[in-house]
């Protein structure tokens, strides 16, 4: 299994996860992506066509929901991160694969994520 967290600014111009992910298509690996850039988006059809041939899964990393609370204090300590409206946005991109989220799932963030919009519960599996 090839896993990768890659997607950061330079990835947009020099696609070295795009290509790793070429080569994990031809080799039939599977893959695990865990993110928090949008940009994985960019790559979601060449992950769908890996995860026919070997068991792919995009996580997205979320501590946060922008209803919460701690939202405020959350996007201080994750300043350079791209926002969570961002990452919600990216995982409506539904092209087959299963979404899931890392990070602390306590209650608010639930609470967050079921009034985001509908559909979640089929994405995160709650």
């Amino acid at each position: 299994m090839v896993a990768t967290g890659d997607y950061q600014a330079a990835e947009k111009k020099f696609e070295v996860s795009r290509r790793m992910l070429e080569v994990c298509l031809e080799l039939g690996f599977p893959v695990s992506v865990l993110e928090r850039s949008p940009l994985v988006v960019r790559d979601l059809e060449l992950i769908r066509e890996i995860n026919a041939r070997a068991p792919s899964v995009v996580f997205f990393s979320m501590i946060s929901a922008p209803d919460s609370p701690s939202y405020e204090r959350v996007r201080e300590m994750e300043n350079l991160a791209p926002r969570m409206e961002k990452r919600y946005a990216a995982m409506e991109q539904d092209v087959g694969l299963i979404y899931r989220t890392m990070g602390p799932a306590g209650p608010r963030v639930w609470r967050g994520l079921r009034t985001w919009g509908r559909g979640w519960r089929r994405w995160l599996r709650i």
